[in-house]
């Protein structure tokens, strides 16, 4: 008899920066009811939006638990995007919470210029739609914290040489804030968290 392998769902949001008084990445996960597999438990973090502090942070959370991992983000306009690409570019103009800059122009020197999500895409885009959720398709996720986030997660996975699905979803803003409301931003993160387990389960049984 095989017994099932406890495994870690790994969330993260950010904390304020900028003048914001909420941030709607971690509003929409921190009390989030989660439906979870058997001998599956789930590890919340809210990050920093600080450069030296939460790239360091999002490396010493991926360990051999980790099952699956879902990043979340805030952004402008009222749709959600996941995000294909985190890329190894740092934007050294942008002050971070503490109003410091990037030291480097690269998230990890010498590490590849691009890393693709290991979501299915086309198929986590589609699910959100059909849910009545505006969804477009993002390219990356930029050059500030959200990607130094995104492709220190990426990173990590490949230098573990683990399997674990991996994604970077960026969220609108609360209403009244041009944004969307908790409750729709609640039901997107679950369906990209669902997706995320499903794939892990996926990969199991191969």
């Amino acid at each position: 008899m095989t017994v099932p392998i406890d495994q870690t769902l790994l969330l993260t949001g950010f904390g304020l920066w900028g003048g914001e008084t909420c941030n709607s990445s971690w509003e929409a996960i921190r009390d989030l009811d989660l439906d979870l597999p058997e001998n599956w438990t789930v590890c919340r973090r809210q990050l920093p939006v600080d450069w030296e502090l939460g790239p360091p942070i999002l490396r010493d959370l991926v360990d051999g638990t980790i099952g699956a991992a879902v990043c979340f983000g805030m952004c402008g306009g009222a749709q959600i995007r996941p995000e294909r690409l985190a890329v190894n570019l740092n934007d050294r103009t942008r002050p971070d919470a503490r109003e410091a800059l990037a030291r480097s122009d690269h998230v990890v020197e010498g590490g590849p210029p691009a890393y693709w999500t290991t979501f299915d895409y086309q198929s986590l885009v589609d699910e959100l739609r059909s849910a009545g959720l505006p969804t477009m398709e993002s390219r990356d996720a930029g050059d500030f914290l959200c990607n130094a986030i995104f492709y220190k997660l990426l990173h990590e996975r490949k230098c573990r040489r683990a399997t674990f699905p991996a994604g970077f979803i960026h969220l609108p803003h609360l209403e009244p804030d041009e944004g969307l409301s908790l409750e729709t931003l609640k039901k997107a993160a679950r369906i990209c968290i669902d997706h995320a387990i499903g794939l892990a389960i996926r990969t199991e049984s191969k």
